[in-house]
């Protein structure tokens, strides 16, 4: 069987679907592709009623008898046919690459052969239209991973990838708030509760209450005591004295019933079920403690770029010629972006500012645009 995923679904008539944007050969049954599929070939839509058989590693090349039925019916029914199987264990083989190609007719050096490819994931993240890859580290993270609620319940393999996943699509949503708000005050506000459609209009200084228990939950010892009051347009005011200087952080009445809050408050109950308690990642020897999403991406991270060497440079000319031509130069892979000067001495005033040897106005501009920059390393 092939597995298909599709974008779209055009009901034509009862029963009759035309699909579009197909992503086919998912999860490793691209050798089941046909070209074409046959006309009234068989469909069938795989939804949360399809579980996998509990087979173990060991079990794999072994012959076994299978009798497949209904569930409703015992197994000695006549209904139940028979059927030997020896499962080979398909599913745990590396995916075959996809998209190769070679962008060099020629090579660049004698010996040189340039080839490039997509790397495919069981990750559900790499199930897009975008042909976007998920981060090796965060694959490598998860394998061995297991991930305890403080409910008993152990999470692991493809299991914790999708809850790895949510982790990420969250993320994004918090990336759409306005950059001055915390994203880990973000975060603990949706465990909380505070971006359900209606909760803050039903007992705004309860959800203020739950999420100033949230931030201590997540803060050293010494560093606790955050309390939550309302403000004039029906927001939030977070506050902590912190080395004898108050911390104050608003979440504004306006912001917590926007669409971003709406998109956020949809993650909220199954963030309830994972990080309603601390929970524990457990790696190897090395254990960690978990309050929520951003802090589980976090900990995948850095246990998949274990062994890995980051290299970070202050200007190009600290690099190799391989390196510039691998980040830099490379027609296929580099990103240009144009800069347009529409006031010359305005450019230069700037410029001057920035680069020049008098500090305060330097010091005036960061920080008057600190919290307003985005996409800093550009």
């Amino acid at each position: 069987w092939e597995i298909v995923q599709a974008g779209a679904a055009e009901l034509l008539a009862p029963g009759r679907y035309r699909l579009t944007r197909l992503l086919r050969g998912q999860r490793g049954t691209e050798g089941a592709m046909g070209d074409p599929t046959p006309a009234g070939a068989r469909v069938v839509v795989l939804d949360d009623s399809l579980a996998s058989l509990p087979i173990a590693e060991a079990d794999l090349g072994i012959p076994r008898n299978w009798r497949i039925g209904p569930a409703s019916r015992p197994v000695s029914d006549e209904t139940y046919l028979a059927q030997a199987f020896t499962l080979a264990g398909v599913g745990l083989r590396p995916f075959s690459v996809a998209h190769v190609e070679q962008p060099w007719r020629k090579p660049r050096m004698p010996g040189d052969l340039t080839i490039r490819w997509t790397r495919r994931s069981r990750s559900l993240a790499a199930d897009n239209w975008g042909g976007l890859e998920v981060p090796m580290a965060e694959e490598q993270g998860v394998e061995g991973a297991v991930l305890r609620l403080g409910s008993g319940e152990e999470i692991a393999s493809t299991d914790l990838i999708r809850v790895v996943d949510e982790a990420r699509q969250l993320k994004r949503v918090l990336e759409a708030f306005p950059t001055h708000y915390p994203r880990h005050i973000l975060e603990q506000a949706a465990i909380a509760g505070a971006f359900v459609p209606g909760a803050v209009d039903a007992d705004l200084q309860g959800v203020a209450d739950r999420v100033a228990e949230r931030l201590d939950m997540i803060a050293l010892e010494y560093e606790r005591g955050w309390q939550g009051r309302i403000t004039q347009d029906h927001g939030i005011r977070l506050a902590r004295i912190l080395r004898g200087v108050e911390e104050v952080r608003t979440l504004d009445g306006p912001m917590l019933r926007s669409g971003e809050a709406r998109k956020t408050g949809s993650f909220t109950q199954s963030l309830m079920d994972n990080y309603g308690t601390p929970a524990m990642l457990s790696r190897k020897d090395r254990r960690q403690a978990i309050y929520g999403p951003l802090g589980l991406l976090r900990a995948i991270l850095e246990e998949g770029e274990k062994g890995l060497t980051l290299q970070r440079y202050k200007g190009l000319g600290e690099m190799n010629p391989d390196q510039l031509w691998e980040t830099t130069l490379d027609p296929d892979a580099r990103t240009l972006l144009q800069v347009r000067v529409e006031d010359m001495a305005e450019a230069d005033d700037l410029f001057t500012k920035l680069m020049g040897d008098v500090v305060e106005p330097r010091r005036e501009f960061i920080q008057k645009n600190a919290l307003s920059v985005e996409n800093l390393d550009f």
